[in-house]
């Protein structure tokens, strides 16, 4: 998936200590999400997620943006 502004001028309000935005540039970067679902029952299951980001020129931290790796954990439950 590519992410992209609507208009270069666009951000994210920042909260303190995050990566800088270039307002000349559109493209936040690309993702990777790999998602596996187990059914633990016919009403329960299981999600593991790993998502890997690669950052586009739009963030532009001193010293080069760095990609991101991230997994998660989510159970479901239907009553």
């Amino acid at each position: 998936m590519t992410c992209v502004a609507n208009q270069a001028g666009d951000i994210v309000p920042s909260i303190g200590g995050t990566p800088t935005e270039s307002t000349t540039s559109k493209d936040w970067g690309d993702e990777l999400d790999v998602l596996l679902t187990y059914a633990i029952t016919p009403r329960s299951n299981i999600l593991f997620g790993w998502s890997h980001f690669w950052p586009g020129s739009k963030i532009t931290p001193p010293g080069g943006a760095r990609d991101a790796d991230f997994f998660y954990t989510q159970w479901e439950t239907n009553f």
